[in-house]
């Protein structure tokens, strides 16, 4: 922490932010802001519960996803990932990462990176890179086409995600924001 608060004095930072998933308690800091940096769903044993919670509306759509026949297929092929990547990051006005760097990630942690395909009829429509750490399930990228969206692929996605989360026994489904 002291080294922490010498680089925000040294680099003239406005402030120090500190991301816990449990409060540090310290006399030199501040009560915690209002904000959020982190989106977190403790994941239940039984996906079912999560789909129950979801409400009504999240429901409709997954079943209407589900009667138009959108499937989802696990697979570590970025060149399926990427003009996906790239659709949705120019649409968002965000600059896209480049091909190798998906590639790097799929590389280095073999196991614990996973790609999560949406498919309609024959075409790939979104995407989801998730990372698995310790006992987190962590949604690092997705992206999906935007002529898609009445298809609800990425609820369709978030759903799977979630099955996903709950087979691999993972406890925390982190949004990645």
């Amino acid at each position: 922490l002291a080294e922490a608060r010498s680089l925000v004095a040294e680099t003239r930072g406005a402030y120090l932010e500190l991301r816990h998933l449990t409060p540090v308690a310290h006399e030199a800091l501040q009560a915690p802001a209002r904000s959020h940096s982190r989106f977190i769903l403790p994941l239940l044993a039984d996906p079912v519960q999560h789909l129950r919670e979801l409400g009504w509306k999240n429901r409709n759509q997954i079943n209407h996803a589900t009667k138009l026949g959108l499937r989802v297929e696990e697979s570590q092929d970025v060149s399926r990932l990427y003009p996906i990547h790239v659709h949705t990051a120019r649409r968002q006005g965000t600059p896209c990462f480049p091909r190798r760097y998906f590639d790097g990630i799929v590389r280095e942690f073999p196991k614990e990176a996973r790609i999560l395909f949406v498919k309609h009829q024959d075409r790939t429509i979104a995407f989801s890179l998730l990372l698995l750490f310790k006992d987190t399930l962590l949604s690092q990228f997705s992206g999906s086409y935007a002529d898609t969206y009445k298809l609800r692929p990425n609820e369709w996605l978030f759903w799977n995600i979630l099955q996903h989360g709950c087979a691999n026994k993972m406890k925390i489904f982190d949004y990645g924001r």
